[in-house]
Protein backbone atom coordinates (compact mmCIF):
# COMPACT_ATOMS: atom_id res chain seq x y z
CA UNK A 1 0.00 0.00 0.00
CA UNK A 2 1.47 3.54 -1.16
CA UNK A 3 1.30 6.48 1.73
CA UNK A 4 -1.58 8.40 -0.88
CA UNK A 5 -3.72 4.69 -0.15
CA UNK A 6 -2.73 4.53 3.28
CA UNK A 7 -3.79 8.10 3.50
CA UNK A 8 -6.87 8.00 1.98
CA UNK A 9 -7.62 4.74 3.84
CA UNK A 10 -7.37 6.63 7.23
CA UNK A 11 -9.37 9.48 5.83
CA UNK A 12 -12.03 6.90 5.42
CA UNK A 13 -11.72 4.93 8.25
CA UNK A 14 -12.81 7.98 10.22
CA UNK A 15 -15.42 9.33 8.09
CA UNK A 16 -16.89 5.64 8.90
CA UNK A 17 -16.31 6.46 12.81
CA UNK A 18 -18.08 9.39 12.60
CA UNK A 19 -21.09 7.73 10.82
CA UNK A 20 -21.04 5.48 13.26
CA UNK A 21 -21.01 7.93 16.04
CA UNK A 22 -23.86 9.28 15.27
CA UNK A 23 -25.97 6.26 13.85
CA UNK A 24 -25.71 4.00 16.23
CA UNK A 25 -27.22 5.78 19.36
CA UNK A 26 -30.86 6.74 16.98
CA UNK A 27 -30.48 2.88 15.95
CA UNK A 28 -32.43 1.84 19.14
CA UNK A 29 -34.82 4.37 18.57
CA UNK A 30 -35.37 4.26 15.36
CA UNK A 31 -36.40 0.44 16.19
CA UNK A 32 -38.73 1.30 18.20
CA UNK A 33 -40.15 4.24 16.14
CA UNK A 34 -40.58 2.09 12.60
CA UNK A 35 -42.27 -0.59 14.76
CA UNK A 36 -45.07 1.76 15.90
CA UNK A 37 -43.67 2.70 19.18
CA UNK A 38 -44.56 6.53 20.06
CA UNK A 39 -43.01 8.01 24.03
CA UNK A 40 -46.27 8.51 25.86
CA UNK A 41 -48.30 6.00 25.00
CA UNK A 42 -48.40 3.55 27.55
CA UNK A 43 -50.23 0.41 25.66
CA UNK A 44 -47.16 0.59 22.93
CA UNK A 45 -44.37 0.06 25.58
CA UNK A 46 -43.72 -0.78 28.96
CA UNK A 47 -40.23 0.35 29.81
CA UNK A 48 -39.55 4.06 30.18
CA UNK A 49 -37.77 5.09 26.55
CA UNK A 50 -34.35 7.04 27.10
CA UNK A 51 -33.99 9.62 24.60
CA UNK A 52 -31.51 9.64 23.54
CA UNK A 53 -29.82 6.27 24.39
CA UNK A 54 -26.84 6.45 26.91
CA UNK A 55 -24.09 4.40 26.23
CA UNK A 56 -23.76 1.92 29.11
CA UNK A 57 -19.91 2.21 29.35
CA UNK A 58 -20.27 5.93 30.99
CA UNK A 59 -21.34 4.11 34.14
CA UNK A 60 -17.82 3.00 34.71
CA UNK A 61 -18.95 -0.81 35.91
CA UNK A 62 -16.37 -2.75 37.78
CA UNK A 63 -15.95 -6.51 37.98
CA UNK A 64 -16.66 -8.54 41.45
CA UNK A 65 -12.80 -8.70 41.82
CA UNK A 66 -12.92 -5.04 40.96
CA UNK A 67 -11.60 -4.46 37.49
CA UNK A 68 -13.12 -2.21 34.79
CA UNK A 69 -15.53 -3.90 32.77
CA UNK A 70 -14.60 -3.59 29.40
CA UNK A 71 -17.57 -2.16 27.11
CA UNK A 72 -17.01 -4.76 24.65
CA UNK A 73 -18.58 -7.39 26.99
CA UNK A 74 -22.29 -5.84 25.63
CA UNK A 75 -21.50 -6.30 21.94
CA UNK A 76 -23.93 -8.01 20.09
CA UNK A 77 -25.82 -9.06 23.23
CA UNK A 78 -29.26 -7.93 24.72
CA UNK A 79 -28.25 -7.09 28.45
CA UNK A 80 -30.98 -6.68 31.27
CA UNK A 81 -29.10 -4.93 33.85
CA UNK A 82 -31.04 -5.52 37.53
CA UNK A 83 -29.82 -2.34 39.14
CA UNK A 84 -29.70 -2.41 43.40
CA UNK A 85 -29.67 0.43 45.46
CA UNK A 86 -28.72 -0.98 48.27
CA UNK A 87 -28.63 -4.78 49.54
CA UNK A 88 -29.78 -7.43 47.70
CA UNK A 89 -33.19 -7.70 49.76
CA UNK A 90 -36.35 -9.19 50.00
CA UNK A 91 -37.26 -6.30 46.28
CA UNK A 92 -33.93 -7.40 44.87
CA UNK A 93 -34.50 -11.22 45.35
CA UNK A 94 -38.06 -10.87 43.91
CA UNK A 95 -36.95 -8.95 40.66
CA UNK A 96 -33.88 -11.65 40.25
CA UNK A 97 -36.65 -14.14 40.51
CA UNK A 98 -39.07 -12.24 38.14
CA UNK A 99 -36.11 -11.36 35.50
CA UNK A 100 -35.21 -15.14 35.40
CA UNK A 101 -38.46 -16.36 35.14
CA UNK A 102 -38.01 -13.50 31.92
CA UNK A 103 -35.01 -14.87 30.94
CA UNK A 104 -35.99 -18.83 30.24
CA UNK A 105 -39.14 -17.34 28.47
CA UNK A 106 -36.94 -16.22 25.84
CA UNK A 107 -36.63 -19.85 24.63
CA UNK A 108 -34.79 -20.07 21.22
CA UNK A 109 -33.62 -16.75 21.80
CA UNK A 110 -32.15 -16.53 25.22
CA UNK A 111 -28.55 -16.44 23.93
CA UNK A 112 -29.15 -13.34 22.63
CA UNK A 113 -29.78 -11.90 25.47
CA UNK A 114 -27.92 -11.96 29.32
CA UNK A 115 -28.38 -11.13 32.30
CA UNK A 116 -26.27 -8.75 35.10
CA UNK A 117 -26.80 -7.62 38.65
CA UNK A 118 -25.13 -4.52 39.61
CA UNK A 119 -25.09 -4.12 43.30
CA UNK A 120 -22.93 -0.70 45.33
CA UNK A 121 -19.35 -1.10 45.24
CA UNK A 122 -19.86 -0.20 48.89
CA UNK A 123 -22.06 -3.59 49.76
CA UNK A 124 -20.90 -6.72 50.66
CA UNK A 125 -21.80 -9.36 47.77
CA UNK A 126 -24.96 -10.97 48.24
CA UNK A 127 -24.47 -14.84 49.73
CA UNK A 128 -26.29 -16.29 47.07
CA UNK A 129 -27.00 -15.54 43.68
CA UNK A 130 -28.52 -17.82 40.87
CA UNK A 131 -24.85 -20.24 39.31
CA UNK A 132 -23.38 -18.04 35.89
CA UNK A 133 -24.52 -14.59 36.88
CA UNK A 134 -22.54 -11.78 36.24
CA UNK A 135 -22.06 -9.46 39.51
CA UNK A 136 -20.87 -6.11 38.73
CA UNK A 137 -20.23 -3.17 41.04
CA UNK A 138 -21.04 0.23 40.80
CA UNK A 139 -20.21 3.47 43.01
CA UNK A 140 -23.21 4.15 44.89
CA UNK A 141 -23.05 7.62 44.16
CA UNK A 142 -23.15 7.10 40.35
CA UNK A 143 -26.56 5.26 40.93
CA UNK A 144 -28.31 8.49 40.88
CA UNK A 145 -30.90 8.76 37.99
CA UNK A 146 -30.81 4.87 37.45
CA UNK A 147 -32.56 4.03 40.43
CA UNK A 148 -34.60 5.30 42.88
CA UNK A 149 -32.95 5.36 46.48
CA UNK A 150 -33.27 2.02 48.22
CA UNK A 151 -35.16 0.16 45.46
CA UNK A 152 -34.09 -1.86 42.39
CA UNK A 153 -34.59 -1.17 38.80
CA UNK A 154 -34.14 -3.07 35.36
CA UNK A 155 -31.98 -1.13 32.49
CA UNK A 156 -32.03 -2.98 29.17
CA UNK A 157 -29.13 -2.51 27.13
CA UNK A 158 -28.99 -2.77 23.15
CA UNK A 159 -26.45 -4.97 20.95
CA UNK A 160 -24.82 -1.98 20.58
CA UNK A 161 -24.03 -1.21 24.38
CA UNK A 162 -26.57 1.56 25.08
CA UNK A 163 -29.30 1.96 27.90
CA UNK A 164 -32.69 2.83 25.59
CA UNK A 165 -35.06 1.73 27.91
CA UNK A 166 -35.57 1.52 31.78
CA UNK A 167 -38.06 0.00 34.00
CA UNK A 168 -38.67 0.76 37.94
CA UNK A 169 -39.95 -1.06 40.73
CA UNK A 170 -42.37 -2.94 41.01
CA UNK A 171 -41.43 -4.72 38.05
CA UNK A 172 -43.79 -5.26 34.76
CA UNK A 173 -42.09 -8.80 34.11
CA UNK A 174 -44.72 -9.66 31.48
CA UNK A 175 -44.23 -6.22 30.03
CA UNK A 176 -40.86 -6.13 29.95
CA UNK A 177 -40.64 -9.46 28.29
CA UNK A 178 -43.00 -8.37 25.84
CA UNK A 179 -40.91 -5.59 24.91
CA UNK A 180 -37.78 -7.67 24.60
CA UNK A 181 -39.56 -10.18 22.19
CA UNK A 182 -41.00 -7.51 20.29
CA UNK A 183 -37.11 -5.85 20.11
CA UNK A 184 -35.88 -9.19 19.12
CA UNK A 185 -38.18 -9.96 16.64
CA UNK A 186 -37.46 -6.96 15.03
CA UNK A 187 -33.54 -6.88 15.04
CA UNK A 188 -31.26 -8.69 13.14
CA UNK A 189 -29.43 -11.45 14.47
CA UNK A 190 -27.32 -11.90 11.83
CA UNK A 191 -25.86 -8.16 12.65
CA UNK A 192 -25.89 -9.19 16.20
CA UNK A 193 -23.52 -12.22 15.72
CA UNK A 194 -20.95 -9.96 13.77
CA UNK A 195 -20.85 -7.37 16.01
CA UNK A 196 -20.36 -9.85 19.17
CA UNK A 197 -17.14 -10.41 20.61
CA UNK A 198 -17.47 -13.55 22.50
CA UNK A 199 -16.93 -11.60 25.81
CA UNK A 200 -19.44 -11.66 28.72
CA UNK A 201 -19.12 -9.80 31.85
CA UNK A 202 -17.09 -11.52 34.62
CA UNK A 203 -14.99 -13.38 32.54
Amino acid sequence: MTDEQAIRWRNRRRLILIFLAFFVPALSAWVLVLSGWRPGEPTAQHGRLLQPPVPVAELALLTANGTVLQPQSFDGLWSMLLIVDGQCNEDCAYSLDRLLRVYISLNKDVDRVQLLLVVPQEELAPTALPEGLPLLRLPKAAMTGLVAPGSVAVHLVDPYGYRMMQYPAPLDAEGLLKDLRRLLRLSNEDVERDVRTGGRPGE
